[in-house]
């Protein structure tokens, strides 16, 4: 060590009991004396920038001095610039009032740990009494940081390991997820293979693959339970330990994912707390829109917020002309896209934390999309419900406002020769006819809403609401003829939808699980309970609140809807969508599907009509 200048004083006693300043010798030179830092001024004679305050005064000195010095190094290393600039006209004064630029501070691109700071501190005070006393005291502070350095090297390498173990059992419990889906599709196979009337024995291999899907998941969560518990361990090593803290957050995001695509709100909101235990930065809720169009057209955005119960379009605003772009909170959104010569375009968005949602819009004229029907523009949307709901997509096509009416319906009868027209005419094997001819004319007879029921109907509706109910009492065959005959009289495509468009038609992009959002209530969609009266038939669009984002009216509840989609590949049995007025208010829900053979009636059964549209690129 060289600070310009030496002085030799006793060695005798180290911790200073024995010293003794008669025993100092003359001031030794070395190597820095004549160095340009050399300051010399009467009988001050040393390299300014580490000399004490009492150096400076010519004061008697002692090894307080030199811990000064000590600091001075110490200064310097911790932030590799000197704790005095030689050049400094104010140094002198800096030097006796103790004004020193927090080691902390002083390169910003050096972190300076606390225990070293405090101990440059303490030994740049400018007043002796109040450094180190001994230099050995200053030696012990610093080789107790050094030790505890070192513990936190052993802690930290522990928790790497530990760390690295947590993030091989994080890919085993990804896995394991993975072989579930796989798991539970052998299992649906299986299930297919056998009837319900076979003995057990027979279905052992149906079993098996059901018991090893509840294995799988049981092998899942204690997965779960083996990788949080490393990662845990890991973070009791080193709490701020990076690789289980980053592990953590991965996992939890995954899990988040799964959440948010099931649209469970207790999961999602948890994912979303021990997600913030593990990362600095707060959690992404923002996304990203960007919107394209076959033609240029003006956009607005509204976000959806629920009021009493109905997921409402709110803070309506003006985007500008296509294409946009536009950075929006995670939510679900409606887009109106405007043009001369279109249909105003009704075009839903779903916005995910960190995504980008890119719509192109197709926008269509109103002779295309036709007369009492809706466009549901091309695109994803969340399908399904429980573990079966996943991302699906579909091109541009037009979905009937309302289902079919029992006024409608008899139009279609009345061009039918004697015997079709009574063969096809709405009815069920229990209540008998729906309807009847009266010299030459169809009419609906009372059977289809009697009583306390009629009362309301005609209060409430007036009279003739019996033709604006949807008809029922049809089968798939009569369903498929009327399309047929529609077609003909309009030169456009009448058919019936598949189950995939009925519940897009429906719910939208965003998996809410009814047309209005995620309440379950009666009052909100024409079902068994929906009004005071006992439960019929009302007419088409008389709950205004099951309006679907794209406009299709009674979209949850009203009459179950024929689709073309089959129960399974052995083509039995036809998919029905959509809940009646004599369902539970559950089973309006988007997402419910049953089934019903094809030659069957029943008193709330009925028909939506569907047609396809042509592409249009954005």
């Amino acid at each position: 060590m060289d600070w310009g200048l030496a002085r030799v004083a006793s060695t005798t006693d180290r911790y200073g009991d024995d010293y003794d300043d008669e025993m100092d010798i003359e001031a030794v030179e070395t190597a820095r004396t004549s160095a340009g830092l050399e300051t010399q001024a009467g009988s001050i004679k040393g390299t300014l920038p580490y000399m004490s305050p009492e150096q400076l005064l010519a004061r008697e000195l002692d090894r307080r001095s030199d811990i000064y010095a000590l600091g001075c190094l110490l200064y310097e290393m911790l932030c590799l610039l000197p704790a005095f600039d030689p050049s400094d006209g104010d140094l002198i004064v800096k030097k006796q009032t103790g004004d020193i630029a927090d080691v902390r501070t002083r390169n910003a691109r050096r972190k300076v740990p606390e225990p070293l700071a405090t101990i440059c501190e303490k030994a740049l005070q400018a007043d002796p009494e109040q450094r180190y006393q001994m230099a050995d005291e200053l030696a012990d502070d610093l080789r107790r940081w050094l030790d505890g350095r070192s513990e936190r090297q052993r802690r930290h390498e522990e928790a790497e390991r530990l760390a690295a173990e947590g993030k091989q059992a994080t890919q085993r419990y990804l896995e394991l997820r993975d072989e579930i889906k796989r798991a539970e599709d052998a299992a649906d196979a299986e299930v297919k293979e056998y009837k319900p009337y076979q003995p057990v024995s027979e279905k052992r291999p149906m079993i098996e693959a059901r018991e090893r899907v509840e294995q799988l998941k049981v092998d899942l969560a204690l997965a779960f339970a083996e990788c949080q518990k490393l990662l845990d361990a890991a973070l009791l090593r080193e709490s701020d330990n990076k690789s289980a803290r980053a592990e953590l957050a991965h996992i939890w995001a995954d899990r988040l994912t799964d959440a948010e695509r099931r649209r469970h709100r207790v999961d999602t909101a948890y994912a979303k707390v021990m997600i913030e235990r593990y990362v600095d930065e707060p959690l992404v809720e923002e996304g990203r829109l960007t919107v394209t169009s076959n033609a240029p057209a003006e956009v607005t955005i509204a976000r959806y917020e629920e009021i009493d119960g109905v997921q409402t379009p709110v803070n309506e605003r003006f985007l500008g002309t296509t294409p946009v772009e536009a950075s929006l909170p995670s939510g679900s959104y409606l887009c109106v896209l405007k043009a001369d010569g279109k249909r105003d375009t009704r075009y839903p968005v779903l916005i995910e934390r960190g995504q980008t949602w890119r719509g192109e819009v197709g926008l269509k004229s109103d002779e295309e999309i036709g007369d009492g029907f809706v466009h549901v523009p091309a695109g994803k949307f969340i399908y399904g419900k429980g573990k079966e709901t996943t991302t699906k997509e579909l091109p541009d096509f037009a979905m009937a406002k309302y289902p079919v009416t029992f006024g409608e319906y008899l139009e279609f009868l009345s061009i039918l020769d004697e015997e079709e027209a009574e063969r096809r005419k709405p009815q069920t094997p229990g209540d008998g006819p729906c309807v009847e001819k009266v010299d030459g004319v169809w009419r609906v007879l009372p059977i289809l809403v009697e009583g306390p029921a009629r009362e309301w109907c005609e209060k409430h509706h007036g009279e003739g609401f019996d033709l604006r109910c949807p008809v029922i009492g049809i089968d798939y065959d009569d369903a498929e003829a009327f399309c047929n005959w529609k077609g003909e009289a309009t030169g456009q495509e009448w058919r019936l939808p598949t189950e995939e468009e009925r519940e897009k038609a429906g719910r939208g992009v965003d998996g809410r699980r009814f047309a209005w959002g995620d309440l379950e209530d009666a009052s909100l969609g024409k079902c068994r309970e929906s009004r005071e009266v006992p439960t019929q038939p009302e007419p088409v669009g008389a709950f205004a609140t099951a309006e679907s984002v794209y406009g299709m009216g009674d979209a949850s509840g009203g009459a179950w809807d024929w689709t073309s989609s089959w129960e399974d590949e052995r083509r039995s049995s036809r998919v029905l969508r959509g809940g009646s007025w004599n369902a539970q208010p559950s089973f309006l829900r988007c997402a419910v599907r049953t089934t019903y053979l094809p030659r069957a009636r029943s008193t709330d059964v009925g028909v939506r009509c569907a047609r396809g549209l042509p592409p249009s690129h954005a």
